[in-house]
Parts: C-alpha cells; sequence; structure tokens
C-alpha cells in the first residue's frame, strides 16, 4: 500500500525533471492561446475595419471558457490528460498557422470562426492541464506551485498583449502570428518530452 504523499509507479516519472519547469510551461501554454483569444482578435478585428459594435462582440469569444465545465467531464473517461494537452497544442499551432498565413487579409466571418475554434481547444487545454497538476503533484507541491501559476499564466497574457501586438504594429499581423506560431511550436515540442505520464489512460 503506497502512503498518501508517496509516489506511485505512474507519478515516478514525473520526478524526472523538476515540477518548476513543467508547471511554468504548462501554465504560459494556458495562458497564451487565452490571451489571443481574449485580447489580440480584439486589435485584429479593429485593423480588418470592424465597426465598435463588431469589435464589442469578440466578448463573446470568452463563452467557452464559462461553458467547459460542460465538457470537462469526458476528459476524466477518455484518454489522459497529458494526451488531451498534446492534442489542444497540437490544434493551437494549426489554428495559428492558419491565421499566420491569412495575416490581416481574412474575411471578419472567417476570423470570427477561427477564434471561436481557438477558444473551444483552449479552453479544453485549461481543464486538461488543471486536471494534469492535480494528477502529478501532491498537496503540498499544489500548493508550493500555486504562485508560479499565477504568474506564468498571467506572463504569456503579457507577451500576447505586449510584444505580439508591437510585431503586428511594426511588421504586420502575418508576422505576428508566425510570432505565435513559434510559440506553439516551442511549447508543444517541449511538452511532449517533458510531461511525465501520470494517470492511466481512460476508455
Amino acid at each position: 500500500m503506497t502512503a498518501p504523499n508517496e509516489p506511485t509507479p505512474a507519478t515516478t516519472p514525473a520526478r524526472r525533471m523538476p515540477p518548476l519547469t513543467w508547471v511554468t510551461t504548462l501554465y504560459y501554454a494556458e495562458g497564451f492561446p487565452y490571451a489571443l483569444v481574449n485580447n489580440v482578435a480584439e486589435v485584429l478585428f479593429k485593423d480588418l475595419g470592424a465597426s465598435v459594435q463588431a469589435i464589442g462582440l469578440t466578448s463573446a469569444f470568452h463563452l467557452p471558457w464559462n461553458l467547459k465545465f460542460l465538457w470537462a467531464p469526458v476528459l476524466d473517461r477518455h484518454e489522459t490528460k497529458r494526451r488531451f494537452i498534446l492534442g489542444c497544442e497540437w490544434l493551437v499551432l494549426a489554428i495559428t498557422v492558419v491565421l499566420a498565413l491569412l495575416g490581416a487579409t481574412m474575411p471578419m466571418v472567417v476570423a470570427a470562426v477561427v477564434f471561436v475554434a481557438l477558444a473551444f481547444v483552449a479552453a479544453t487545454h485549461d481543464v486538461a492541464i488543471d486536471g494534469y497538476y492535480l494528477e502529478a503533484l501532491d498537496r503540498d507541491e499544489q500548493s508550493k506551485y500555486v504562485g508560479l501559476r499565477a504568474a506564468a499564466y498571467r506572463g504569456a497574457v503579457l507577451v500576447a498583449s505586449g510584444p505580439m501586438l508591437v510585431i503586428a504594429g511594426f511588421a504586420g499581423w502575418h508576422a505576428a502570428w508566425w510570432f505565435a506560431v513559434a510559440v506553439a511550436v516551442a511549447m508543444l515540442f517541449f511538452h511532449r518530452h517533458a510531461l511525465p505520464d501520470v494517470e492511466p489512460r481512460g476508455v
């Protein structure tokens, strides 16, 4: 019988890389697509020539984060949260590539559809990351890294809302979205190799 705070064979690989490392990158990866949807989209729609009313409607892109509890149980019953994290990061990468190719030339309807898709993927990504955090760490470690989680998340929001928009202003939206693609590639590559398997695969 394993003691409550003693690593089980399934969680032992988590100790191979300090949690400090992957907790930071996970919550950075959680905050970045959130900022793309909730901060960057508004600026892009303005550059696309949207009316004030249409720009105001971009606040509806936040809806998936309010509704994610509806499909969160699926992540507990199927596959593993690690697989969901990586799957969502593949989708974030694919969507940012589409945005990089289109730049500021896409019709607003197309942009809206793309951002709605990104919002649902990002919200699902959030659910998987938070669940993974609880699975991979014991209670003491969960408490230890609460501040780091918030800092990493906030840092990602600041990068998307700051340097990325600066790039868009000086070099255009194509360059800005390729910057986002580079971030998505780095996060996906790192997590594929750094995140340990900490739970059995669901049905």
